[in-house]
């Protein structure tokens, strides 16, 4: 029976740790298409790639039914792609995360980045706040996975603000997005940008 993957919640990413737990090697990072992909002819419905998701996004069926049932589920999820790619990573649905982040700030007037420590965002970016709800268009946006000790940063994840290549300031930790939290975060972000 086919393994689905749930790509409105899924970053569909080459960080993805289904692949390196599959046990015949049906599920894999496409890299030509950047895409996470299932060979369901050589998938044992095993489950191991299922558990290996922390956000819940990939499905496997035993049978006809339980499939169709996962099928239906993925159609009422009610997340939608344009926010966890574009409002959330600032990129379309395959972009990797940056690589030279020097090149990226010098050459965007008011830049920010966004570090992410792989193990926390994964299971945490579709409750997180959009970032769409943080800055204007203007401020052009990417993020780094595993990037701890750039300027400065001692907790992830973070966002780091930048004007004509020089830091201007940054906020740390994880907020909910919960009311709260993020008026708290948007006054942050205010502050510095003001």
């Amino acid at each position: 029976m086919p393994t689905v993957i749930n790509f409105k919640i899924c970053s569909n990413g080459w960080q993805c740790n289904c692949p390196a737990v599959c046990p015949t090697g049906a599920f894999y990072y496409d890299k030509s298409e950047k895409m996470l992909k299932i060979d369901n002819a050589k998938c044992i419905a095993c489950g191991a790639c299922a558990r290996a998701c922390p956000i819940g996004a990939v499905l496997v069926a035993k049978n006809q039914s339980e499939h169709e049932k996962n099928l239906a589920a993925i159609e009422a999820d009610p997340h939608r792609r344009e926010d966890l790619f574009v409002e959330k990573l600032g990129a379309d649905p395959v972009a990797d995360p940056i690589e030279d982040v020097d090149s990226f700030v010098k050459t965007n007037p008011l830049a920010c980045i966004e570090l992410k420590q792989e193990e926390i965002d994964w299971a945490c970016q579709i409750k997180s706040i959009n970032i769409s709800d943080l800055i204007t268009p203007d401020i052009k946006y990417a993020s780094v996975v595993g990037a701890k000790k750039l300027f400065g940063v001692s907790v992830l994840p973070a966002l780091v603000f930048f004007k004509n290549g020089e830091v201007i300031g940054k906020t740390e930790g994880y907020f909910e997005n919960s009311e709260t939290e993020t008026a708290v975060l948007k006054k942050k972000v205010k502050e510095i940008l003001d």
